[in-house]
């Protein structure tokens, strides 16, 4: 399957995470597939997206694409929640 879609949609899964993690003012997680944080393993979070992608880089770049939306969410939630 093309990553237009795939990469996208991890992108948005990761910000969805990190805004809900900032929200309920949990720590940055700064390697949220990393293992190393109790709660959902790669496959839970992009188990369906990795089983789409056509190769090891694919995959790869489906799980940095995760990983930047998640930064990207968190600290677009927590610039929203600092006074102004």
């Amino acid at each position: 399957m093309d990553t237009a879609y795939i990469v996208p949609a991890a992108l948005m899964r990761g910000y969805a995470r990190g805004d809900n993690d900032a929200l309920t003012l949990a720590e940055k997680d700064h390697s949220p597939l990393s293992g190393e944080w109790a709660g959902e393993s790669m496959t839970e979070l992009l188990g369906d997206l990795i089983a789409l992608a056509e190769n090891d880089e694919h995959a790869d770049e489906v799980c940095l694409a995760y990983e930047r939306g998640y930064s990207a969410g968190y600290d677009h939630r927590t610039s929203r929640m600092l006074p102004q």
